[in-house]
Formats: C-alpha cells, sequence, structure tokens
C-alpha cells in the first residue's frame, strides 16, 4: 500500500520509566525482559497503611508496584527555572519539561531550525493526589484542622503556643507561595513547556484516564491533520503513584495480592500501579520524509470510542474495545490480518483481560489451529502508569518496529484461557522480527480508559529504501540508531609497538578502570578497538563485564611476564600470538552444509545486527506464496510450542535444512564483510557449495530478485527430484575414529552396500547404506572401538545412488550464470580448485551431489597452498572441528563464526579476537557505530588516570507526601501545667515523662548561662587589663563600643559558611 496523506510519523521519544531513566535504557530493559516492579521508597510513606490482612477503606493490602525512585531528577537552571521554585510545585510539571526538552532533542530539533509558532503540545494526565497538591491542601485546611482540634482537646494552651504549633506545622511542609503557586495548576504544566521551549501551537492536558496519552496522540494527529499544526509533542505523565491512589484501586480490588502483574495469565489477580512518563514528537510522513527526519515508526491511524451504557461505570465492555480497533482499521484502510504484533492494555485484572481477549477475538478472527499473532503488555514489567500507560505501550511499539524486534512479556509461562483456539500467543522470549510479507511490518497498540474510554492505534514500521543483501549500502547514520547498546560481551584489544610495551599498556588500563569505576563498556571497546594506527603487538581479550576484563588483564600481564610465553589461547578469551601465522594467502572461508542448522541460530545476531536480519526476511519474501504454506523463519525461530514441536520435525527435511543453513551462511558472511573480513579462497561442505559458489563469485546474482529466483529454482528442483521419487533414501552414519584399520573394513567387508559420503578428518568418517547394512555395519564397528552415531535424516547424499538426482538438478544449474571464481575456490568433489573455466564449474557444483564429500583431503591442500587460517562462516563450528582435527601439531587457526553452545555475540567477539590477535586487518567501527558509543580519553587510558565527568546539577525530585511535622521543642512544652488542687497531700511521685524531660532542660539551660557569663566575664576582664584575646570564631578580638555595647567582626563566607545559604 502506498503512504495515505493521513499518515504521522514520529520523528523523535523521549521517556521515564522504572528503572529506565531515558529511552535507550528503556529500550535495553524491554529487551532483556527486565521485571521493574518491586516495593515503595522507603520514604513514600505506604507502609503506614499497608496491611494485607485488611478491608479498611484506609488501607491498602499490596504496596509493590513500578516506582521511579532516585530516577526523578531535574536540573532546573538548565531549563531557565528558578530552583526555589520546584519543591512545592508537582514534579510532573518539570520531569513534563525535560521529557519535552530530551524528545526534540531526539528528534533533531532542539538544534535545527522549525517553525514554533505551529508546534502544539498534548499531554495526558490525570487529576490524582500528588506532593504539591497535598501541600497546598496541608498548608491551608489541614493545618488549620490541627490547630484548631489541638485548641479543642487542650483549651490550656494559650494562643501564643498555637500560633507557634501553626508556624512549626509550615515551616516542615514544602513551600507554598507566588513562585510555586503555578507549580500546582495542571494547565500551567503545558504552558511552562510552551514558554521555556519557545512553543506557540496549542497546548494543554487531556484527562481520558488510562487512554489519555493515546487519547493525546490522537488529537495531535488531528491538529496535524487540520493543519493547525506542523508539529506536535503529544504523551501522558504519571510521575508520583502515592498510596491515596493506590488506595483508590484498593477499593475496587483491582490490585494483585501476589504482587506481580500478568497479562493473559490463567492466575492473574489484578494490576499493579507504575509511575513514568512519555512524548513523541510527530509529523505529518510526507513532511517528515521532505526535511530527512528519522523515522520510528508511521502511526496509520487512530480509533476511539465509549463504551456507553455498559453494566457499570468501571466495567469494561466488549463492543466499546471492538469499536475502537474497528474505527482505526476501517478508517486506516488497513486489513487487520496484516498486524504482526498486538500490544494489548493487558492490564491483569481477570475481568479487563478476559474482555480485551474477546474484543479482540472479534477484530482479528478466530485461529486456524496455528496461533500467528504475538500479543503482550508492557505493564507485565512497568506496571500500570495509568495516564501514561498509553505512551508506554506505543513507545514499546514503535521502537519494536524500527528495531524489528519482537519484545517480551513477563510472567507469560501459561496462557489465559480465552486465548484458546484464537490467533494470539504470548511470548516470554525476545525475537528477531523477521517479515518476508508483502506489507510492511504493522502493530495496534491499545489503551482503554477507567470509565468507559478506548482507544487503538496502528502503527506501521517506516518504509526507508531498504538495502540489498546483494548490494548492502553504507548505512546512513541517520537512517539507523540502534537503542540496545548492552551486549553480554564485548571485545578490547590492547596494543603496543613491541611487547615489552604491551605490559605497562595493560597495567596503565587496569589503573583506569579501577579509577572509573561505572565506565560503559561500549566506550572502552571503542576507544582501544578503533585506534587510529593499529600497533604490531596485540593483545584480544572478551569479556562479559569491564570487571573481568580487569581479571583477565592480570592473567595476561603475568603470562607475558614469562620470557618461555609465546601464545596465550585461552578458551575464555584471552589471545596473544608472539609468532604469527604466515598470512600471505590469506583467509580460507568455510561454509557449512546441511547438518549444520539448528533452532533458533543466530537470534541475537538478527537482533544486533541488521544485515543478518536481512537474510531471513528474504527467504521468508522467497517463501512466502509457496505452496507448502510455511516460511523459513517458523521452522528457525518458532513462536509457540505448538508451532516448535512442528518445527522441530520440519528442521531436517530437505527443503528447510538447505534453505535454513544457506540462510545462515549468507548472513555471517554478510556481517564478516561489514567488519572488513574478506576470503581469499572458498570451500562449501556438501551444500554449503551454494554459499561458496556466492562468496567466490563463480554464481552470478545481479540483483535481488536473481538471487529469490536462483533459491527457489533451487527449491523447486530438489521438490521435483522428491515427487518423482529419485531421491534414494539411505542411512547416514557418523564413524570415528577414521584410522587405516576402520577404513579397511569398510572397503572390504561390505562391498558396493556400503559407501563412504563423507570424509570429513581423522576422527570421523560418513557411510551411506541401508537400515540393514548400517546395522551391521555398526554392531562390527563398535567391537573395533569405533563410535557411531547416525545422522537425523536419510538421504543417501554423495553416494553413487544420488545420481538420478543429479539429473532432475541438472536443468536447474544450467539456468544459473557461472562464472570464473574471483577467488580460488575449492571443490570438496576433487579436493582442488575449480578450473578457471566457468562450464567446469557448473559441472563440479552439480555433480558434487553424487561424489563423496573429500573434506580431510580439501584442506590438506589448502594448506599446501599456503593457507594458515581457516574461518567457517555458518552455524554450529563442525567445520572448524575437523580443521583442527586434520592439522592437528601444525600452525594453523580454525575458528567458528558461530557456535550452538555459545550466544551469536560472544563468539562473533572470540572469532575477531582470535584474528585480531593475528595481526588480520579488521573494520571494528561497525560494532560501536548505530550504539551510541563515545571516545574515552586517550590521554587519560593512558595514563590511568581519572576521566574529567561532567558534574551532575540536577536534584532529586522528592516524589513523597510531604508529611506534618512540630518541633521537638514544642511538643516538650505541651506537656500538661500544673495546677492547684485542694485534695489532700499525696506522697510525690515520678514526673510525668514529658515533664521530667523539661525540668532537665531547664537545668541543662541554666548550666549554660551561668557557663556564658563566666565566659564573657573572662574576655571582658582581659580586654581591660591584659592584651585583647580572640575567640576562635571570631575575626577580630572583642571591644567596647562607646556605648559600653561589645562589638565583634565575623567575615561570613558562602563556602564556608553553609548556614549562611
Amino acid at each position: 500500500m502506498s503512504a495515505s496523506k493521513s499518515d504521522i510519523a514520529i520523528i523523535g521519544m523521549a521517556c521515564i520509566f522504572p528503572r529506565a531513566p531515558d529511552l535507550r535504557s528503556f529500550w535495553e530493559n524491554l529487551m532483556a525482559g527486565v521485571d521493574a516492579i518491586s516495593d515503595p521508597p522507603p520514604e513514600s510513606g505506604t507502609h503506614r497503611v499497608f496491611d494485607p490482612s485488611s478491608n479498611d477503606n484506609d488501607r491498602l493490602y499490596t504496596k509493590r508496584g513500578g516506582y521511579l525512585g532516585d530516577l526523578a531528577r531535574f536540573d532546573p537552571l538548565e531549563y531557565g527555572v528558578m530552583p526555589r521554585s520546584v519543591d512545592g510545585s508537582e514534579p510532573e510539571h518539570f520531569i513534563a519539561l525535560r521529557l519535552a526538552h530530551d524528545a526534540l532533542k531526539d528528534s533533531g530539533y532542539l538544534d535545527r531550525p522549525f517553525d514554533r509558532k505551529v508546534t502544539g503540545l498534548i499531554l495526558g494526565r490525570g487529576t490524582y493526589v500528588n506532593r504539591g497538591v497535598m501541600s497546598c491542601i496541608q498548608h491551608t485546611i489541614v493545618v488549620d484542622e490541627v490547630v484548631s482540634l489541638l485548641q479543642q482537646l487542650h483549651p490550656e494552651h494559650p494562643p501564643k503556643y498555637l500560633d507557634e504549633i501553626r508556624r512549626s506545622l509550615k515551616a516542615g511542609l514544602p513551600p507554598f507561595n507566588p513562585e510555586t503557586a503555578p507549580g500546582l495548576a495542571h494547565s500551567v504544566m503545558c504552558g511552562r513547556i510552551a514558554n521555556r521551549l519557545d512553543l506557540m501551537g496549542p497546548a494543554f492536558t487531556v484527562d481520558a484516564a488510562c487512554a489519555s496519552s493515546l487519547i493525546a496522540v490522537d488529537t495531535g494527529i488531528k491538529s496535524l491533520l487540520g493543519r493547525e499544526s506542523d508539529m506536535v509533542l503529544a504523551g501522558g505523565i504519571q510521575i508520583s503513584t502515592t498510596f491515596p491512589i493506590a488506595l483508590l484501586f484498593s477499593q475496587l480490588g483491582a490490585l494483585a495480592r501476589s504482587g506481580r502483574i500478568r497479562p493473559f495469565h490463567p492466575e492473574a489477580d489484578g494490576t499493579l500501579l507504575g509511575e513514568g512518563a512519555g512524548i513523541v514528537v510527530l509529523k505529518r510522513r510526507e513532511d517528515a520524509e521532505r526535511d530527512g527526519d528519522r523515522v520510528y515508526a508511521v502511526i496509520k491511524g487512530v480509533g476511539t470510542s465509549s463504551d456507553g451504557k455498559a453494566l457499570g461505570v468501571l466495567a469494561p465492555r466488549v463492543e466499546g474495545e471492538e469499536l475502537a480497533m474497528r474505527r482505526a482499521y476501517e478508517s486506516s484502510g488497513i486489513d487487520p490480518q496484516s498486524i504482526g504484533l498486538i500490544e494489548a492494555h493487558g492490564t491483569g485484572t481477570p475481568v479487563g483481560d478476559a474482555t480485551e481477549i474477546e474484543a479482540l477475538r472479534r477484530v482479528f478472527g478466530e485461529g486456524d489451529g496455528e496461533p500467528r499473532l504475538p500479543i503482550g503488555s508492557v505493564k507485565s514489567m512497568i506496571g500500570h502508569c495509568i495516564p501514561a500507560a498509553g505512551v508506554a505501550g506505543l513507545i514499546k511499539t514503535a521502537l519494536a518496529l524500527y528495531h524489528k524486534v519482537l519484545p517480551p512479556t513477563l510472567h507469560a509461562d501459561a496462557p489465559h484461557p480465552k486465548l484458546a483456539g484464537s490467533c494470539f500467543y504470548l511470548d516470554a522470549r525476545t525475537r528477531p522480527w523477521i517479515h518476508g510479507g508483502p506489507q510492511p511490518r504493522r502493530a495496534g497498540v491499545s489503551a482503554f480508559g477507567f470509565g468507559g474510554i478506548n482507544a487503538h492505534a496502528i502503527l506501521q514500521e517506516a518504509t526507508t529504501p531498504r538495502a540489498s543483501v546483494v548490494h548492502p549500502e553504507p548505512v546512513d547514520v541517520r537512517g539507523v540508531r540502534l537503542l540496545h547498546a548492552l551486549r553480554d560481551s564485548e571485545l578490547y584489544t590492547v596494543e603496543a609497538a613491541t611487547r615489552a610495551d604491551l605490559t605497562p599498556r595493560c597495567e596503565s588500563l587496569r589503573r583506569f578502570i579501577k579509577e572509573n569505576p561505572g565506565i560503559p563498556a561500549v566506550d572502552l571497546a571503542y576507544t582501544l578497538n578503533c585506534p587510529s594506527a593499529p600497533h604490531k603487538a596485540r593483545l584480544a581479550i572478551v569479556a562479559d563485564s569491564v570487571e573481568e576484563l580487569d581479571r583477565k588483564l592480570a592473567y595476561a600481564v603475568e603470562r607475558l611476564a614469562d620470557p618461555a610465553c609465546a601464545r596465550i589461547k585461552e578458551m575464555s578469551g584471552i589471545y596473544y600470538f608472539e609468532e604469527r601465522l604466515r598470512a600471505d594467502a590469506g583467509l580460507a572461508f568455510l561454509f557449512p552444509g546441511e547438518g549444520a542448522q539448528y533452532a533458533g541460530m543466530l537470534a541475537d545476531l538478527c537482533l544486533h545486527f541488521p544485515e543478518v536480519r536481512q537474510w531471513f526476511d528474504l527467504m521468508d519474501r522467497a517463501f512466502r506464496d509457496h505452496r507448502r504454506g510455511f516460511v523459513p523463519s517458523q521452522v528457525l525461530f518458532p513462536a509457540s510450542a505448538v508451532q516448535r514441536l512442528e518445527a522441530a520435525r520440519r528442521l531436517w527435511e530437505m527443503d528447510s535444512a538447505i534453505e535454513s543453513v544457506f540462510a545462515a551462511d549468507q548472513a555471517l558472511l554478510s556481517l564478516l564483510a561489514r567488519l572488513g573480513v574478506r576470503p581469499s579462497a572458498a570451500v562449501g561442505h556438501s551444500t554449503g557449495e551454494y554459499s561458496a559458489l556466492l562468496a567466490a563469485g563463480a554464481a552470478l546474482v545481479e540483483d535481488e530478485e536473481r538471487l529469490v529466483r536462483y533459491i527457489l529454482d533451487g527449491n523447486r528442483a530438489t521438490e521435483r527430484a522428491r515427487a518423482s521419487g529419485v531421491v534414494p533414501p539411505g542411512i547416514l552414519l557418523a564413524v570415528g575414529p577414521a584410522d587405516p584399520e576402520i577404513l579397511r573394513v569398510l572397503e572390504t567387508g561390505y562391498g558396493s552396500s556400503l559407501h563412504l559420503a563423507m570424509d570429513n578428518c581423522p576422527h570421523q568418517v560418513v557411510v551411506c547404506g541401508t537400515e540393514e547394512v548400517i546395522a551391521r555395519a555398526q554392531a562390527d564397528l563398535r567391537k573395533r572401538g569405533a563410535v557411531c552415531q547416525r545422522l537425523p535424516f536419510s538421504r543417501a547424499y554423495h553416494t553413487p545412488l544420488f545420481a538420478p538426482v543429479c539429473d532432475e538438478l541438472r536443468e536447474y544449474y544450467e539456468r544459473v550464470s557461472f562464472a570464473v571464481p574471483r577467488i580460488p575456490l575449492y571443490s570438496c568433489a576433487t579436493a582442488a580448485p575449480v578450473p578457471p573455466d566457468a562450464d567446469e564449474v557448473r559441472r563440479l557444483a552439480l555433480e558434487q551431489w553424487a561424489r563423496p564429500v573429500r573434506f580431510r583431503e580439501t584442506i590438506e591442500a589448502m594448506y599446501a597452498a599456503g593457507f594458515r587460517m581457516f574461518v567457517e562462516v555458518g552455524p554450529r563450528g563442525n567445520l572448524t572441528a575437523f580443521v583442527e582435527d586434520t592439522l592437528r601439531g601444525r600452525p594453523h587457526l580454525a575458528v567458528a563464526s558461530n557456535l550452538q553452545r555459545r550466544s551469536g555475540i560472544k563468539q562473533l567477539h572470540h572469532l575477531l579476537a582470535q584474528l585480531s590477535a593475528q595481526g588480520v586487518p579488521l573494520t571494528l567501527e561497525p560494532l560501536y557505530g548505530e550504539r551510541g558509543a563515545r571516545r574515552l580519553s586517550l590521554e587519560a587510558l593512558g595514563a590511568g588516570t581519572r576521566l574529567q565527568a561532567e558534574p551532575d546539577r540536577s536534584m532529586a525530585l522528592c516524589l513523597d507526601l510531604p508529611r506534618l511535622r512540630v518541633e521537638e521543642g514544642l511538643i516538650e512544652r505541651a506537656a500538661p501545667a500544673p495546677t492547684a488542687t485542694v485534695a489532700a497531700p499525696r506522697p510525690p511521685s515520678a514526673p510525668p515523662p514529658a515533664a521530667a524531660a523539661m525540668n532537665e532542660y531547664l537545668r541543662t539551660m541554666e548550666q549554660f548561662l551561668r557557663t556564658q557569663d563566666e565566659v564573657m566575664r573572662a574576655v571582658l576582664s582581659r580586654g581591660r587589663g591584659g592584651r585583647a584575646s580572640r575567640l576562635p570564631f571570631l575575626d577580630t578580638p572583642a571591644r567596647r563600643g562607646p556605648d559600653g555595647s561589645l562589638l565583634f567582626r565575623k567575615d561570613l563566607s558562602t563556602g564556608e559558611e553553609s548556614f549562611v545559604l
């Protein structure tokens, strides 16, 4: 569908949510599945009303929620706000100002000109009790009531004493004066932002309860489409969720007694409240594209409704929620079947979740036995932020579309019963959003308000020109900016001119780490790995944290101190090579084939590197209309439990196996190319030859369309062969060790009934035969000490039995454009480079299907040709093990780019670390450029000194309700005054505690006055007769004035006497 005139672009965002002070940390928390629900801060006062066993209207049965705590900070001077006006005002005013500023900065317009006269600001906000409002009430009504009650209870207290009580109570409260009064008006919040940022478009707040922020966005969209505004900042805010707000929800039984918010879970028992705020910057899409803005996502439409006459004013109504969704899809012309993600309202309340599921099923239809649409709720992580709930879901979804990632929902271990049979499923894992459909990625976001207001927004990914996997273009810095900078490990290289200089460099780096605790790992890695002039001596380390880096540096320094140490190669990730391998022949790339695939392979690389994900997108695009009814991503990255069972079976079928390994090989090849790792020779193992042909330039695919045809034609050829019945069955048996005695048994004992299919390495060969023959051979070989394992597929690859399949594939190979390879391309059919003839390349590519894979001999031939470094470009790492076994005891390096037992990111770092330590030139900037990495001071790094940090001028905003307090002296004076009595005298008794304390206080004061008198007399006597002395707290000696008074001088300094401030 072409772009619509009503499309609205989200070009900037800013937010603050529990455990997430900014947009980047919010997204990283979403990716990591961080549970930000906690107990309230101790100062909140919630503990005073918490009683899980009580049903009283002034008690809470749960206190957990999503709290900001000390994340709520504000620098008044940065935004032109008087510091004295902050405490006593509503904290929402200042967080909203900060976020509006940050959202504009994120959009690029903080320092770019734009028409401020047509820039609006619309924020959703509730009328809930917070610190500012309560302070105002306490200054007036509450203090008056307290003094009045005190006067009634103790009529003996004189008016002067009561006035002191009044003054003391008010002095303990936040200020209420002309400076703070504007900060107590809800309407002034947007007015203050408009004033500070000079925005002259419409600026106001809306209150639609839990739907407030989506209603604010909808109102902003209307202003943009009506040409009233050219830019709008919209969102919602709920900064201080105090216990009176929770008491309201507690009275309704809406809070979760379990202390967990579990949307769409069968045991969900309620919601939990949260704090936070978010603001998005909106422009008409056509204007954003014209102005070159980065677009996070496009809003295609928003639908709103009210519940009308529901069962009750607070009861959700299916028809109302359904109507809002239908209005959104009908007005935008979007088919609900094209939606790939639902960010639901999902409060975790039993009635609310059941109602929402019913509404969703009415709009999106029933499932066909295989759930396809993930549904989730950000509330599972941060709680229900009431008026900011909608913008939390909107920002989450916009970032999911932007990064092509499906975020998880917490506590999704079991689905709600009403989800059974639907098209929806809950996903507790972060997964790459692989998409090959004809329409862009799309998502729906819902927010349903307390009292019946409903809103549903449709978002779509920004369809900027997509980089081709065949001819990838340099990444536009304004086009892509990954927000998830955190990775499970980092690569660090330490360089020096000589080995002797390397140890001091390591020690300086250790001092630097000690002097700068908390230094971001990505910044340190970027600074170390991207120097202007690389040096000869190089130590490479892979570490999960800066602390682990420090420990590994200490180990390396200890090893390097030993003159006999010429090499460090620790599996934990420490690499140093005094004598590097000869690199004149360059790197040899090894491409694995069928058998290397595994479920979820490269999933984390897809999350962090777009070029990896794009290959899986392409495979889905190629097979989206295939008659088999599924795409490769459903096999590799199954979503639901149902899909995982089916995917495990499909993964080893011929077509799925070939497609999945081909995609992984090509994805890693693209990633390594971007990092500057390029081959000087290539070889493919079995079906890995498809990728080797492309890498060597021997198979020509000029564009993506030709590549898709290359893939589909190969699939059709294998399907025809399978359909015609010419694919011979055969049991493949891996046998080790492949020593001469074992091979002799195989050759002489079974004749033509047993075929050698693969000679992988000295400790493994693969033989093929019928079930009967393999069973007999397996028993025979085990008696001779061989280790045998059947492969999980039964096709007679690489044997003469496969010759009929080659006849079926011949037409396909004839249509492929072959050429003389650009680099040496080795064939495992001949264990030699292919001839420099395109027709010979075609012939060998076809015939290798029916000829044994002579991988061991091929590696020997490559080693003889001078190749010493072998990089496996594909999943699992089998070929790396084969090379290690073949070249054992000889100088070489064999390293895998992916291992099933290790995360994709970490193994990539291990690969790059070993290549770097060997002196292979690399381009590591792509590891950091999109993550916001900053270059640290090289001087501080080299000297191991502390970095000069910018001072933090921000102040913590107090979100707690103010409490009434009275000075202790006034409390003591409140002790009952003695009264005359005519009763008979009684034995003296101990005075009450307050009176006893007062008597002790008076005795202390009497002693103080006597001491003061003695000191002053001594001073005056010395002043009359002897040399004048000076008291330690005065700058001059005391002297008597003309009228007899004593005169002193004290110079005051605000830097030394804090009491002056």
